[in-house]
């Protein structure tokens, strides 16, 4: 199946965002919201602290730029 479009909405009024939802939901169409609030997965965003922590405590390796791409291939 060929892949759908995204479509990125800008709702400039809370009348607007209720429009919209009725039109999505009317046509049976699925949709979700995302908030700048919360714009990464917290999970994510606590293994990349966790990381962080590691490599100041020690925890990393270090590697020339060669090995690194030697470990992509």
């Amino acid at each position: 199946m060929k892949a759908q479009p995204i479509y990125i909405v800008h709702p400039q009024s809370p009348d607007q965002i209720s429009a919209f939802e009725a039109v999505m939901n009317l046509l049976k169409i699925q949709f979700e919201k995302a908030t700048k609030d919360k714009p990464y997965n917290t999970e994510y965003v606590d293994m990349i602290k966790q990381a962080d922590k590691d490599i100041k405590n020690g925890k990393g390796k270090k590697m020339s730029m060669t090995e690194f791409q030697n470990l992509c291939k």
